[in-house]
């Protein structure tokens, strides 16, 4: 089940954290880019920002297994190293309803067991509720491409009728490579 929460216990923000930490401290053979964007204390107050959504995913025992940070206040969401002029500038017409993704995250030990796409079920049912868009940036070293599974998802929720939007549409913004040459 995923929740919008604006509060959390103090237990739910060290268990988030726990999972944040836990997740994006990859070895680092996996990525080239830093994937930790958040610092303990900027972790902290983003969960205090109402500025942010704050999706979580619990399990049926209620323990919390994944979580997605989006906000549409840009300037914030620099905090995953996005340039909020380029989204702006590619996206005009939703001005202020460009919601930046700055974390998704699964707690390492239930990886693969649906939680990715429930969230993003819900993010994307937000943003049709807003006619607003997404943004994110992601690791093509551990995940190829996003599109396929948000095609799958947006279908899937179209069909229940649980989004009314005709035309979603996943256009890259940027790339940005890591190289060694010599």
């Amino acid at each position: 089940m995923v929740l919008l929460k604006a509060s959390f216990t103090r237990s739910e923000k060290e268990w988030l954290w726990a999972i944040y930490k836990r997740a994006f401290s990859a070895d680092p053979s996996e990525t080239a880019q830093e994937q930790l964007c958040y610092t303990r204390s900027t972790f902290f107050r983003s969960l205090l920002d109402r500025d942010y959504r704050k999706f979580v995913c619990v399990d049926r025992t209620g323990t919390i297994r994944a979580f997605a940070f989006l906000t549409n206040n840009l300037k914030k969401a620099r905090v995953a190293y996005m340039r909020p002029e380029r989204f702006v500038l590619m996206a005009p017409n939703f001005r202020g309803r460009i919601f930046y993704m700055t974390t998704i995250c699964v707690d390492p030990e239930v990886n693969g067991r649906g939680y990715a796409v429930e969230i993003l079920a819900d993010v994307l049912m937000f943003l049709d509720r807003r006619n607003a868009i997404g943004a994110f940036d992601y690791a093509s070293e551990k995940i190829q491409s996003w599109q396929p599974l948000l095609d799958r998802i947006v279908s899937r929720l179209r069909a229940k009728g649980q989004i009314t939007r005709e035309a979603w549409q996943y256009r890259i913004v940027g790339r940005q490579e890591y190289a060694i040459y010599g």
